[in-house]
């Protein structure tokens, strides 16, 4: 619901729409670039890279987000993969433990943070 649905939150650029697809219909890609997770904190590709525009340790493996209900709360970084990003964003994507995402998938200064 609207509690899962980010509208703001702390980013290194303007917006960002995460995505799996490269169309409606197309497979679930996790190397995508619109949703792989950056090799290092504040790596930036492109303005496309869209998930490593809030992928960032900003406070301490959190980051801070305004929901579509309007609530506000600290986000893990790995639970960015687990927001609803757009209606048809698959939440148990390739990037979640539900998903089959690994350790060893992360980047290494991932790692240590909370799997969701």
């Amino acid at each position: 619901g609207a509690a899962l649905a980010p509208v703001f939150g702390d980013a290194m650029w303007r917006g960002g729409g995460p995505c799996y697809r490269t169309n409606e219909s197309g497979p679930l890609d996790p190397k995508f670039n619109r949703i792989i997770p950056p090799e290092y904190d504040g790596q930036w590709i492109s303005f496309s890279s869209e998930m490593m525009h809030f992928a960032i340790d900003r406070h301490n493996a959190f980051v801070n987000q305004l929901f579509m209900d309007w609530s506000v709360r600290r986000v893990g970084i790995k639970e960015l993969w687990k927001l609803k990003w757009h209606r048809r964003f698959n939440v148990n994507g390739p990037w979640t433990k539900v998903g089959g995402v690994q350790l060893n998938d992360w980047p290494q200064w991932m790692r240590k943070f909370k799997e969701h």
